[in-house]
């Protein structure tokens, strides 16, 4: 066979379609072998996601020694509601639309766009369409309640701003109209009610639009605290405001893998004040622009993440500029470069299974960092074993590992049980002290789930490797969370 022909393949499927075919070219082929190279071609389309898309043979003379091969992309006619038309929630939630070549990756990443409200679950069936040729998507979508809430109540804070927090959140889904998501969150400490020495609230709001994903979010957060000096007590309070606006687009997904770029600009504000009398030293205002690549990969059971990201100070809106930061020995035109690496692994000891859940974060730059900027081990959320002790600096990394297996309890309560073992360690520390740079501790904990209402969470902590000096205290945290959906 001196030439394969593709009739009617699509322009953006040049770059991988013939060369499926173009091994059987120069080959004598009889009907068997016709039968195969059909069949490849077919399979290859449907690893790519072209599931309603067809090859066939037409009726031809190959004396000639020139194969002609019809290829027919499946389109979509419609994509409509199971027991009805669609809407715009469901219409924005898709990168295709009727007419389109039908691609069930993409298909995927519209039922992904769908969940994104948690109360929102959503099948899909292709269907055959009017045509010959068209599919219609008939999608089943159940919603719950769009507004859903929760209360909280943990020993999340520091001692001198209100060791137990509690917490409170709301969350609405389509509130546009679309498939977005808005969260109001508003905690505080819950010593000290009437007079909270600590306060924080955050408003977000999600978007997600085909193939892309905006999010805004704003959050502040005050406290005060008094300070005892050698002779005297005074009073200590400070603010800051976090403004983001980022924009997430997908840039490939396969049957076991997607990979998504995320750009975005933070705005960074805080202000310390004693005895209400502002410290100009202290005052920061940043602008930060980023930029994030991360994957998603899925192998077997095992389900890895990765990321990395670069993250540049930048002048405009409102950002301080050097002259102001450089007394200070720090720069606010730093560059910063982050990195994680995740893995959730199911494990299966005889009738037992386990889940072993590992997660490496890096961060590296060769700037002097503002405080905010720098990074910190030490607590229940990088290495923990450690509460009111920390180590930062321009760089390090910390490996956290966990080992959980579900325990036996009542039919109506989950119960779970956890080991922990965390290390890490800081470049460049914000100290002069250069043995200090290493911590490590161990956790194990307990977490229960009642009726899918209330959750609850009690670990116990103890530090390995820490700096000379520190005490070494035995930690116990809790959490309680009551839902309502």
């Amino acid at each position: 066979m001196k030439q394969i022909a593709l009739e009617g393949m699509p322009d953006a499927w040049r770059g991988w379609l013939p060369s499926v075919a173009a091994h059987w070219q120069g080959q004598c082929l009889g009907l068997a072998q016709l039968d195969q190279m059909v069949a490849e071609l077919s399979n290859a389309m449907v690893e790519r996601g072209y599931v309603t898309s067809r090859v066939y043979l037409p009726e031809q003379n190959l004396k000639q020694g020139r194969l002609r091969l019809a290829v027919v992309p499946g389109r979509i006619h419609q994509i409509r509601l199971k027991d009805g038309p669609g809407d715009r929630g469901l219409a924005s939630a898709f990168p295709l639309g009727g007419g389109d070549i039908l691609n069930v990756r993409a298909l995927e990443q519209g039922l992904e766009q769908l969940g994104r409200v948690p109360t929102q679950q959503a099948t899909m069936e292709i269907v055959p369409g009017q045509q010959p040729g068209e599919s219609d998507v008939a999608v089943s979508r159940s919603r719950a309640r769009q507004l859903t809430g929760q209360l909280s109540l943990d020993d999340s804070g520091q001692p001198a701003t209100g060791r137990l927090q509690s917490n409170a959140s709301l969350l609405l889904g389509g509130a546009a109209g679309f498939n977005d998501l808005l969260s109001l969150s508003w905690s505080q400490d819950a010593e000290h009610i009437a007079h909270p020495l600590s306060q924080a609230h955050t408003v977000s709001w999600l978007l997600p639009w085909g193939d892309w994903t905006a999010f805004a979010s704003y959050s502040a957060f005050a406290y005060r605290q008094t300070v005892q000096g050698v002779n005297q007590s005074f009073s200590s309070s400070g603010h800051s405001r976090n403004t983001l606006l980022s924009l997430a687009r997908l840039l490939h997904r396969d049957q076991s893998s997607k990979t998504e770029l995320k750009a975005s600009l933070t705005r960074k504000a805080s202000r310390s004040f004693i005895e209400d009398a502002e410290i100009a030293q202290q005052r920061r205002d940043l602008t930060i622009a980023g930029l994030e690549l991360s994957h998603r990969r899925y192998l077997g059971e095992a389900v890895l993440d990765a990321s990395f990201s670069y993250q540049r100070g930048i002048g405009g809106w409102g950002a301080q500029n050097e002259e102001q930061t450089a007394a200070s020995g720090f720069t606010a035109r730093h560059e910063l470069f982050q990195s994680r690496l995740a893995l959730q692994l199911p494990l299966r000891l005889g009738s037992q299974t386990w889940r072993w859940s590992s997660e490496l974060r890096g961060q590296y730059s060769a700037d002097p960092l503002l405080p905010s900027e720098q990074f910190s081990i030490g607590s229940r959320y990088t290495v923990r074993g450690f509460n009111s002790n920390s180590l930062s600096g321009r760089g390090g990394l910390y490996w956290r590992n966990e080992l959980s297996a579900p325990l036996p309890v009542l039919a109506s309560a989950q119960l779970e049980g956890y080991l922990g073992l965390d290390a890490g360690r800081v470049s460049h520390p914000a100290y002069a002290d250069d043995t200090s740079r290493s911590l490590s501790g161990w956790a194990a904990g307990l977490r229960a789930q009642l009726a899918g209402k209330l959750s609850a969470e009690l670990s116990h902590e103890r530090a390995m490797r820490q700096p000379q000096g520190w005490n070494r205290p035995a930690i116990t945290h809790f959490n309680l969370t009551l839902l309502w959906q």
